[in-house]
């Protein structure tokens, strides 16, 4: 698991890489509350993710509720591919998040 923070202007972008699992996942949920925190224009840039299970599904699901919660904010995904995009298809998920297929069309829609 890789988590990287960037700031870019006024959207906080949290970098997901390599593998969400169980062996993990409360580690990237601690990563991810804290950069969550001041924020209102969030997204997840998950393009270099390889793998995410359910208990990293978790971590986004709450993500997501978070920034609902907080009058204002706004959150978009972005670099689904591969098995972790079927997985957020099988699951669901992917019509709960704004789901965008590059970081450049997430950051327009998030400041647009």
């Amino acid at each position: 698991m890789a988590v990287a923070i960037e700031e870019l202007d006024d959207v906080r972008v949290i970098v997901l890489a390599e593998r969400i699992d169980s062996g993990n996942a409360v580690q990237t949920e601690g990563v991810v509350k804290q950069a969550l925190e001041g924020a209102s224009k969030i997204l997840l840039d998950m393009e270099e993710l390889t793998y995410i299970s359910s208990a990293g599904l978790r971590v986004v699901l709450l993500a997501a509720k978070h920034v609902r919660a907080v009058p204002g904010s706004k959150m978009a995904v972005c670099g689904l591919a591969g098995n972790v995009r079927q997985v957020f298809e099988m699951s669901g998920f992917i019509s709960l998040l704004s789901a965008y297929p590059d970081r450049l069309a997430a950051l327009t829609a998030l400041r647009g």
